[in-house]
């Protein structure tokens, strides 16, 4: 029995701790004592459990993916939100349309500073399903800075040129609406690269 964060823990058994010496565990072993971790609220060990099982894992295989896509959720839980980005960008390089990778993966981004990435994974997760609310509320928040990014841009404009740009940036933030929010993707895509560009 180990301590971790107060609690304690029993993974590894009667056989160690987990990481101490003691017989082989199976990828799918550490995998399911990775998931009762977890579960109990031990996120710290269901981490090194699920890390236990991707080292035995081959590099493509599903138990790989999953058990990368569950030692997300710890980071989660542990607002590691670096190695979130990190654990689900490998899910998805494996699976592209993994929903919770890319959920995960974008409230992470989001938290970091790192819009633009979380907007991207958003409209990948909109894709998919058009109406979820994580997702939208990412969009929402990203119009709303925009928005106001706009508002702050139109207050320096001195040219006829950059009033005219200033104008048409607010349509393209309007058009993007909760209702169909990929049918304006191009043109918010294309307003991010915009916004980018101006001093």
């Amino acid at each position: 029995m180990m301590a971790v964060g107060g609690r304690a823990s029993t993974i590894g058994g009667p056989a160690g701790p987990v990481g101490g010496s003691g017989p082989v565990r199976s990828p799918e072993e550490w995998k399911r004592l990775g998931t009762e971790a977890y579960q109990a609220g031990r996120w710290r060990d269901a981490a090194r459990c699920y890390s236990s099982a991707i080292d035995q894992c081959t590099h493509n295989s599903e138990l790989r993916a999953t058990c990368l896509n569950n030692r997300a959720a710890c980071h989660v839980q542990l607002q590691e939100h670096s190695l979130v980005v990190q654990d689900a960008s490998e899910v998805i390089k494996q699976q592209p349309a993994n929903a919770k990778a890319l959920l995960r993966r974008m409230v992470a981004r989001e938290r970091l500073g790192q819009l633009d990435q979380a907007l991207e994974d958003a409209a990948a997760v909109l894709t998919m399903e058009p109406k979820h609310p994580q997702a939208l509320q990412v969009v929402a928040r990203k119009r709303q800075s925009l928005s106001k990014k706009v508002s702050a841009d139109d207050s320096r404009v001195t040219t006829l040129r950059h009033r005219e740009e200033a104008r048409a940036q607010p349509i393209c933030v309007l058009l993007f609406s909760e209702d169909k929010p990929l049918q304006c993707y191009s043109c918010l895509r294309s307003l991010l690269q915009h916004v980018r560009d101006v001093p």
